[in-house]
């Protein structure tokens, strides 16, 4: 039985990432051992320690353990921290779509695309108004497009499907990186953006209510225009206290909520039994993240409004989705896009559109039918990507 040769120092840094530690060493009676470096472990053991631990196997063949201050910084509103330690299963999310970026990337690149216009195009220090008003007009979207939407369902597709069309890959999941099992809390994060000027990412946790995947998603958009990576959790719909997640923060607000839009909206309805739930009505968007929009522009005093709200909204059932339209959501479909034409033109293997995927087989069949056949309602042809 071949034994694999691993630094110890990469056990116990994935040790570092589970909560049940005694479970872990339950599961694997030879644990200790191999943290002492007295025993190796198998190649079967180190693959079944790499699933309990949300860990790419990949990471655990490593010389050293990475070096974290390179990925994905994740904020949390109620931190002292400057930036918080990505868990295991957010880790394994970011390290998958970083390698997704880089191969489409590369691939808009060798296709001679032009980089995104909009990618970094404000700074930390851009007026938030701006950066909203930018986002809409490359997002091509009205002034009253919310408003014009049936409910919140219509307004988290109709951005989703305005972002793909700009050049962002918009990607709705609930389980780390391709493994099916440990589904994300939304607890631990809302999503996180991955800024590229080819191949920009936003990742939305799927595990979350709509309207509050609405809020992370122009919160995601916003990073890609200052040009941070960043992961975050809007507890409370409020921002880390970073400057960058502030200015991120305040952007989407004014996209999603214009200063004159809702003070207007808010003189209207104030007396009505219930303000807040008509307001979320109207412009599709969490109660809270109204309310603390309202406080921040003081239109009202903090103890003026109701905002206690719990700091996740509980998960909702949605309206049942097919099992493609629920792969093109995980792949985002303007990455599937390209994932299908590369594969069908010869210049990506179909191995490697596998693993670039997670699917094989007669799903990714699927996927390739309905990118081609126009099959799926939601359909992007590559040749209106760029």
């Amino acid at each position: 039985m071949s034994r694999v040769r691993i630094n110890p120092e990469l056990i116990a840094w994935a040790m570092e990432r589970v909560a049940d530690k005694e479970g872990l060493l339950t599961r694997f009676p030879s644990l200790s051992a191999w943290l002492s470096g007295q025993k190796l472990p198998t190649m079967r053991q180190l693959e079944a320690f790499a699933r309990a631990t949300s860990i790419p196997f990949g990471f655990l063949l490593l010389d050293q353990p990475p070096d974290e201050t390179t990925l994905v910084p994740l904020f949390r509103t109620l931190s002292n921290e400057a930036a918080s330690r990505p868990d295991a299963s957010l880790l394994s999310c970011i390290i998958t779509m970083q390698q997704r970026q880089e191969w489409m990337r590369g691939a808009c690149i060798a296709a001679g695309c032009d980089p995104l216009s909009f990618v970094q195009s404000a700074s930390l220090q851009s007026d938030p108004v701006q950066i909203a008003q930018h986002m809409q007009q490359t997002l091509n979207l009205s002034d009253d497009w919310s408003r014009s939407l049936p409910d919140q369902s219509s307004v988290r597709r109709c951005l989703i499907d305005a972002a793909d069309a700009a050049g962002v890959v918009v990607v709705t999941d609930d389980m780390p990186g391709m493994a099916p099992y440990q589904p994300l809390d939304p607890t631990g994060f809302r999503g996180f953006a991955l800024v590229d000027a080819y191949a920009p990412f936003v990742f939305l946790n799927a595990a979350d209510d709509e309207s509050s995947q609405i809020v992370a998603l122009i919160h995601g958009l916003a990073h890609i225009w200052v040009g941070k990576n960043a992961a975050f959790d809007l507890n409370h719909m409020r921002p880390a206290p970073e400057w960058g997640e502030i200015v991120c923060f305040q952007a989407a607000a004014a996209f999603l909520l214009p200063a004159s839009d809702i003070q207007t909206a808010w003189r209207e309805v104030r007396h009505f039994d219930d303000p807040l739930g008509h307001l979320a009505r109207t412009f599709k968007v969490h109660e809270t993240f109204i309310a603390q929009r309202l406080v921040d522009l003081h239109v009202v005093e903090p103890q003026g409004i109701p905002l206690a709200q719990p700091s996740v909204s509980p998960r909702i059932q949605r309206r049942p989705q097919s099992s493609l339209n629920r792969m093109m959501d995980r792949l985002g479909k303007r990455f599937a896009t390209m994932v299908v034409h590369a594969t069908l033109s010869s210049d990506l293997l179909y191995h490697d559109a596998y693993t670039l995927t997670g699917i094989a087989g007669t799903d990714f069949d699927r996927l390739v039918s309905a990118i081609m056949h126009d099959t799926s309602p939601r359909r992007a042809s590559i040749a209106s990507q760029r």
